[in-house]
């Protein structure tokens, strides 16, 4: 579909979205500023210095924090994205 379609490939990093999420919400947050990423799948802390420059300062291999994180996203009817369980 992509290839030969002459569109323009435009990589994004889906967790850096989340992170700069802040700065979209609170324009005067300057960097360096701390970001608790909890989704489906990621459970991290991290140090965000600048655009693409972020220190990971702890997270886990477990995702169990973010699928609870979605399903009681689910239970009090908010819009959830597509990640993990049911």
């Amino acid at each position: 579909f992509f290839v030969g379609s002459g569109a323009t490939f435009v990589g994004v990093n889906h967790l850096e979205g989340h992170a700069l999420m802040a700065r979209q919400s609170s324009p005067g947050l300057e960097f360096p500023f701390l970001v608790v990423l909890v989704s489906g799948g990621h459970c991290q802390l991290l140090l965000c210095l600048g655009v693409g420059e972020y220190r990971l300062l702890g997270g886990t291999l477990d995702d169990a924090l973010g699928e609870a994180y979605d399903k009681t996203a689910r239970l009090l009817g908010l819009k959830v994205g597509g990640g993990g369980g049911p």
